[in-house]
């Protein structure tokens, strides 16, 4: 029972990191896409 709600607890931290980490990479494209486009709309 213990071991089970070890397991569980571990696995909602590895979700929530790997939230964090989507949130990271999709703030990541992000910016780079609009630093693009700006790039693009100072050039014309």
């Amino acid at each position: 029972m213990i071991l089970a709600n070890l397991n569980e607890r571990s696995l909602m931290r590895k979700k929530s990191s790997m939230k964090r980490l989507a949130v990271q990479s999709y703030m990541v494209m992000l910016t780079s896409f609009v630093r693009a486009l700006l790039k693009i709309l100072s050039e014309s």
